[in-house]
């Protein structure tokens, strides 16, 4: 649901302010000395002016002070960390001569093409940061002319807009104050020289963190800049009532059916924290009702029935997908569109690029000789935009300028898995590069310094995902016991018959670690060929699990997901991301599967595990489904948390040693000694049998002896039953 923008004036500045923000986040990154950058970075030393994160603060300026200083310490450690993320073996990222074509001055930069090979283009996109020297970066040369250059867009044919910042280096973040550089005045006179070639080199997208820069800056315009700055809400209506939907009675007499009272405490007020179901029961809501503040007040224009799916956006539903209901209980599925990158398979049919492709199919390309201008795309992406009840987006996306180049805004923002940017305190807050930032609390989640301030704060204290073998210990360890299990989580699936694909495993495999060339990751080759070996066993004998909607494989480290996905592509061929999915835990929060496989890598004589030991990866790792852990126990028990996981499964005896070879684990004879011996059916109590008796007596149907014949044989069937659905599931 969409309403106009306010035009005029107002949104021109608004537009201007954004502009001359994120000139300024460029002119100072583009200043900065690379090779200083790494020393520093190897160094160890704090910058100055740096404040650590407070709970409160005074004024805009305040908060500006504090965050922006930091934001910055996690921009260098960003392009001091550079290719490492990049993969491996990929040509188009080495060092690559250009040549430099006609560069001018505008705005504070100097603004100019360059022409490269189709291969490097083609690794680059919009906010990439590049280096440029005039010498190649080698072993026993000094550079002498070198600079970043942000790249502006891909132009025609082999070209690359470029802007650079060559007037001087900012220090201490002041703009207008540039410090003269000799290395920048040499790297001026070479972009103005005519046929002049420089070395260049990519070295991260910065995409993120400047949408990141944007929405700091845009805090003073916030209507709810108060509640930011000082975790206090000033209500001008006078109490949270005033906030509430006004929910037509069909519609709420569902949500209270389906949803439980911490979450329908959530739709009727503004949520804290939200879940499928409940985000459900808020579309529900806001789709069909309106606001009681607005509605008294008239001039609210509430889109009751936004344009519904055709039938190709429906196929991504299944039988199992949730329902948005209308304000009569009727299923209703609004035209919804999914727009980013690298969209999901199972999702493709309502992507923006998808949309745009199915559009343009249907367009006359011989009117303008079969040409498909930008102009185009952008006019169809607007269409669909315009026409989609519901727009999704990650959080990131969200501040790209597709969105602030929309005509309409938004009348209301669901941010599903809040937790990396507003916060459940015990799972995983924003990823954080900067060890320095790290430490003086810039990964500190607004969710966390609200509960610091005393904000109220709402727990969804009951789950629906886990099986209760599994939700026993998160609950006990990270959320103090109040964690509560929905109904029907206990059902047994086929593979419960062995103890080794129960609801919860932990295997203990004892690998060897190891860290790829160049790159600060760590991989296992032993815990992937275990997994392999696992996931094999569980896709032939149970094989509604050979989907990637039902498996998952994840790790805290990307070069382990990497090896990963080449083994499984080595094994299944280029199906395999259909078969499984394989993912990173930070990349994997929010999601689930039937079955989830957690390799934990780490494996050394010093014991020591890194981020692995992040008590909130390792909740968010263990509580995606159904959960196995793969791990080396002597290592991963020098941690508290870990150590109480290992004995937990122990003690439930959900504790595996898997010595090598590896196959031997899944040896037939091996798995029958794993078979899950049913309980025997109970024996009736004397006083139950005396009862019996007395009441066949009264209707006079049998006599005693033959009541206690019919329940000995009755006990005889059912051990007889019993015996058989035990050889069945050996």
């Amino acid at each position: 649901m969409a309403v106009e923008k306010s035009g005029g004036a107002a949104a021109a500045a608004s537009s201007s302010s954004a502009t001359s923000t994120l000139d300024r986040f460029q002119k100072i990154v583009l200043s900065w000395d690379y090779l200083r950058l790494v020393a520093e970075s190897k160094g160890g030393k704090q910058g100055k002016g740096l404040q650590r994160v407070k709970d409160t603060y005074e004024s805009v300026a305040d908060y500006l002070g504090v965050f922006e200083p930091l934001l910055f310490e996690e921009v260098k450690a960003q392009i001091v960390r550079g290719r490492s993320d990049e993969e491996d073996g990929d040509a188009g990222l080495d060092w690559q001569r250009v040549a430099v074509g006609l560069c001018a001055e505008s705005e504070g930069f100097h603004k100019f093409s360059m022409a490269a090979e189709n291969e490097f283009r083609e690794t680059v996109s919009e906010n990439d940061l590049l280096l440029l020297s005039k010498e190649k970066f080698e072993e026993g040369v000094t550079p002498t002319a070198y600079a970043f250059a942000l790249v502006e867009q891909r132009g025609g044919s082999a070209n690359i807009s470029l802007r650079a910042f060559v007037a001087g280096e900012i220090q201490n973040l002041n703009v207008s104050k540039p410090v003269e550089s000799p290395r920048l005045q040499h790297f001026a006179s070479i972009l103005a020289a005519e046929s002049s070639t420089l070395w260049i080199l990519k070295v991260c997208s910065l995409s993120t963190i400047m949408r990141e820069f944007t929405a700091m800056h845009s805090v003073a315009s916030l209507p709810f800049k108060n509640l930011i700055l000082s975790a206090a809400e000033k209500h001008k209506d006078g109490d949270d009532q005033s906030r509430a939907w006004n929910v037509p009675q069909p519609l709420m007499d569902h949500l209270k059916t389906n949803l439980n009272d911490s979450q329908l405490e959530a739709v009727n007020g503004p949520p804290g924290t939200g879940k499928t179901q409940t985000i459900l029961g808020l579309l529900s809501a806001v789709l069909h009702s309106a606001p009681a503040r607005m509605k008294t007040k008239g001039g609210f224009d509430v889109q009751k029935h936004g344009p519904e799916l055709d039938i190709d956006g429906k196929y991504v539903e299944n039988s199992r997908s949730p329902r948005i209901r209308d304000e009569n209980n009727n299923t209703y599925n609004p035209k919804i569109v999914r727009i980013g990158v690298k969209a999901h398979h199972s999702v493709k049919a309502v992507s923006m690029d998808y949309l745009i492709q199915q559009k343009l199919s249907g367009v006359d390309r011989t009117l303008d000789g079969g040409r498909r201008g930008a102009g185009e795309y952008d006019r169809i992406r607007a269409s669909i935009l315009d026409e989609a009840a519901i727009v999704f987006s990650t959080l990131s996306f969200s501040g790209s300028s597709i969105f602030s180049r929309m005509s309409r805004a938004f009348d209301v923002v669901i941010i599903d898995e809040a937790a990396q940017a507003v916060g459940d305190p015990v799972q995983l807050p924003a990823t954080v590069i900067s060890s320095t930032a790290q430490k003086l609390g810039y990964g500190t989640s607004l969710f966390k310094r609200f509960q610091g301030a005393g904000f109220p704060v709402q727990m969804l204290n009951i789950q629906y995902r886990m099986h209760p073998e599994i939700s026993i210990f998160p609950s006990k360890e990270f959320y103090e016991g109040v964690l509560q299990d929905g109904e029907g989580l206990s059902k047994k699936r086929p593979w419960h018959s062995y103890t080794c694909f129960g609801p919860f495993c932990f295997f203990d495999v004892d690998g060897v670690e190891s860290q790829p060339p160049g790159s600060g990751s760590w991989v296992n080759q032993d815990e992937v060929e275990f997994i392999t070996l696992l996931y094999q066993q569980l896709a032939m004998c149970y094989p509604e699990l050979k989907s990637s909607s039902e498996v998952a494989v994840i790790s805290p480290y990307r070069q382990q997901m990497k090896l990963l996905k080449d083994n499984f592509r080595l094994t299944f061929g280029d199906q395999s991301k259909e078969v499984i999915d394989v993912n990173t835990v930070d990349g994997f929060q929010g999601r689930e599967r039937e079955v989830v496989i957690f390799t934990c890598v780490r494996c050394d004589k010093e014991q020591k595990i890194g981020f692995v030991s992040d008590f909130r990866r390792m909740n968010v790792a263990i509580t995606r489904a159904r959960s196995a852990v793969v791990g080396s126990t002597s290592t991963l028990q020098k941690d508290e948390h870990w150590n109480n996981l290992v004995e937990s499964a122990k003690e439930r005896n959900r504790y595996f040693k898997v010595p090598k070879p590896f196959g031997a684990f899944f040896a037939e004879d091996n798995l029958k000694t794993m078979v899950v011996q049913r309980d025997p059916p109970a024996e009736p109590k004397a006083e139950a049998l005396e009862a019996m008796n007395e009441e066949v007596h009264r209707q006079g149907l049998v006599n005693v002896d033959a009541a206690d014949d019919q329940a000995d044989a009755g006990d005889d069937d059912d051990a007889a039953m019993d015996a058989d659905d035990g050889g069945g599931d050996d």
